[in-house]
């Protein structure tokens, strides 16, 4: 009897040490989940980007001050998503790797709006005159060209780290523009000087005729 109890607590013995590394087991599981599950979550809140950015990259609109300022947010906001240090093991997933597939897509079209929009306005303040003076007045037009172009300072930034072909090319045309402006400016204000030196020359030649015939009378 006493060694059938003996083989009794002996199997007791056994299932409770087998129940106790089970309960370890779970433990660990359950801390590895949640380790896992913070993980993602972290991954998550990096490489989102909320509707409202998504809408101001996609349908980008420049003409208005709000829009102006959402699409720098965005810009921002794709940047830093983009730029985010994530674990190697979690770039395989195939969730991540479709979420940076769209980032691309996004900064794609972003970039083809911004390019397009300031090439154009690039070449519009190129063809600008400028507060004129009088025909008389021996001065630079006056332009407001940095001033204005100051709006976009934080989108060509963008445009600089994210898009080094778009930004280059889109600094070629600047260049140009703006080189256009200052030629055509300082050739105008030589132009006028040069008018201004002749007309005061034949107004001395005129006064130095009247004298001289004024003194032969």
């Amino acid at each position: 009897t006493l060694d059938e109890y003996d083989d009794i607590m002996s199997n007791i013995r056994d299932s409770m040490e087998k129940m106790g590394e089970k309960n370890s087991m779970i433990e660990i599981a359950n801390k590895n989940n949640l380790k896992l599950l913070q993980e993602l979550e972290k991954v998550i809140s990096q490489l989102d980007i909320s509707h409202a950015h998504q809408l101001a990259l996609t349908e980008t609109d420049l003409n208005s001050v709000r829009g102006l300022q959402m699409a720098k947010d965005a810009a921002k906001s794709l940047q830093t998503a983009m730029n985010v240090d994530i674990d190697p093991a979690l770039l395989r997933l195939s969730a991540v790797q479709d979420q940076r597939k769209r980032f691309d897509k996004w900064k794609a079209k972003f970039s083809n709006t911004i390019s397009r929009y300031l090439n154009n306005l690039f070449i519009h303040l190129g063809n600008d005159l400028g507060e004129t003076s009088h025909r008389d007045e021996l001065k630079l037009p006056k332009h407001n060209h940095h001033r204005e172009l100051l709006a976009y300072l934080e989108l060509m930034h963008w445009m600089k780290m994210m898009d080094t072909h778009a930004y280059e090319a889109l600094s070629k045309v600047y260049t140009s523009s703006l080189s256009k402006v200052y030629e055509r400016d300082i050739r105008n204000f030589f132009d006028q000087a040069k008018w201004i030196v002749n007309r005061n020359h034949a107004s001395d030649e005129a006064n130095t005729s009247v004298s001289s015939k004024s003194k032969v009378q």
